[in-house]
């Protein structure tokens, strides 16, 4: 199991639920936490990590216009992240 240095309750900024959109289209409910070190994807049941991302590798966001909900996370040092935000 990995552990986490963050302590999620005293540096949280921002959670909420979303659908990742993996590259053949299809949705996945996660969470996502974005810290003020690192964002992380959880599962929404067990609330393992199965993603984290330092912000310092994360070098641009696109809202996609024609659905505020959608939002790509570029990174170039590994691939860019395709979510949408559930409200």
């Amino acid at each position: 199991m990995t552990r986490y240095k963050e302590d999620f309750a005293s540096v949280e900024f921002f959670s909420e639920h979303m659908f990742k959109i993996d590259a053949n289209q299809e949705k996945h409910w996660w969470i996502i936490i974005v810290t003020k070190d690192h964002v992380y994807q959880l599962k929404e049941k067990s609330l393992s990590v199965i993603l984290q991302i330092k912000l310092n590798e994360i070098k641009g966001l696109t809202i996609i216009k024609k659905n505020q909900n959608l939002l790509a996370i570029h990174c170039p040092s590994t691939y860019d992240h395709l979510i949408e935000i559930v409200r």
